[in-house]
């Protein structure tokens, strides 16, 4: 329960009063601020426990919660070490509110494969490789970075599986990859390098 007290001003105060500034000698000038203590006390504390103060919402603090062991099953402390973890540049996780762990069970919950510690180390070591995910890439939306609300949202969770946030290849990766057909481009690259060498050692010009 709040308690506020409003400090007597010169206004207020009776002691600085005469007689003559009080021909009732009534006590309305000594209960009237001790009445407006009483009065907006019982009205602020009216308030908040109807959940009026926005700041101070008794259904917004029941409803955070520190981060609990398990929930339905779900080993949220061991997740949630998890993040802090691999991705310790991003928000960190302050509080697990209701939505938050509704979000992760139906995460966990929906997949077979989901539910072991090992598939949630991996799926945050993708998150941590993608430098748009982790706010690497310079002059897109001031750096953004995800969050834990993000993640657990359905449609970026699957993206992230799927490898869909993976940083875009460079030049020279596309080139050394053996698995993409610029690898046989970098094989007749190699292949017209030794014809030239060779025209130039025996003295034959190279036409193209």
């Amino acid at each position: 329960v709040a308690n506020f007290d409003i400090p007597c001003s010169n206004n207020y105060n009776t002691d600085n009063f005469s007689a003559q500034d009080n021909p009732n000698n009534d006590n309305t000038l000594h209960e009237q601020p001790k009445t407006l203590n009483k009065v907006l006390n019982k009205y602020i504390n009216k308030d908040l426990n109807k959940g009026g103060n926005k700041y101070l919402n008794k259904e917004s603090c029941s409803s955070v919660k520190s981060t609990p062991e398990t929930y339905k099953g779900v080993p949220v402390a061991q997740i949630s070490n998890l993040y802090h973890k691999i991705l310790s540049e991003l928000p960190p996780i302050s509080y697990w509110s209701k939505k938050r762990l509704h979000l992760l069970h139906q995460r966990w919950s929906e997949n077979p494969d989901r539910q072991n510690l090992n598939f949630w180390q991996d799926f945050f070591e993708k998150v941590r490789a993608s430098d748009f995910l982790m706010g690497k890439v310079k002059g897109k939306a001031h750096n953004w970075r995800c969050n834990i609300d993000w993640l657990l949202d359905e449609e970026h969770f699957l993206k992230v599986c799927e490898g869909l946030y993976k940083n875009k290849d460079s030049p020279a990766d596309l080139l050394t990859s053996k698995t993409s057909k610029n690898w046989e481009v970098l094989q007749m690259f190699e292949e017209a390098l030794d014809m030239i060498e060779r025209g130039t050692d025996e003295g034959e010009p190279t036409n193209w």
